[in-house]
């Protein structure tokens, strides 16, 4: 792997399969709601950075279409506080 140092290893990567079919569920604009948020972070998987338990989750956000991206900018400062 090139430029292995630069990797920060910290995602949390969430999968929605209760829609059934061959692939997770994708998150379009109308999924994206606090709610949805808070769902992602009580996950019973808690959010770790190098093998450690941390209060900030970072989110790998594969399965966000392109539509998604507007309301999730308009809920991060308040919802996911960044």
């Amino acid at each position: 792997m090139l430029h292995s140092e630069r990797n920060s290893n910290r995602t949390v990567t969430y999968v929605d399969w209760s829609r059934g079919g061959a692939h997770p569920a994708t998150y379009g604009a109308a999924d994206v709601t606090p709610d949805l948020i808070q769902r992602i972070r009580t996950s019973q998987n808690p959010c770790t950075y190098n093998s450690r338990p941390t209060s900030t989750c970072f989110l790998f956000a594969r399965k966000f279409s392109p539509d998604a991206l507007e309301p999730l900018l308009n809920i991060s400062s308040t919802v996911m506080q960044y």
